[in-house]
């Protein structure tokens, strides 16, 4: 699950098997990166301003989309990348400066 913050009423999404298929050049550190997985910290990581996904919907479609977003009012980009490290067995400490 996702909250689209990037779409109008910031609706919550399902993905089924993400994955990330394409980066931009552009790279930004991210301030404030957090998890509930490790409570009460944050940490500045290294994250693509950009990201292609590839996805399953819960009716078998499958979809592909770019998603941007790295600010601190629209940070999708940044939580596709940390949603999808925790796939991958990656923590956001993991990617911290």
């Amino acid at each position: 699950l996702v909250k689209r913050l990037d779409k109008v009423g910031k609706p919550v999404e399902v993905y089924l098997n993400p994955r990330i298929v394409m980066t931009s050049d552009k790279i930004i550190n991210f301030n404030g990166d957090g998890c509930l997985s490790i409570p009460g910290v944050y940490k500045t990581t290294v994250r693509y301003a950009a990201v292609g996904i590839e996805y399953d919907l819960l009716n078998g479609t499958h979809k592909t989309e770019v998603v941007e977003g790295y600010s601190g009012t629209n940070f999708t980009a940044v939580i596709f990348q940390h949603e999808i490290d925790h796939l991958n067995g990656i923590l956001f400490i993991d990617r911290a400066l």
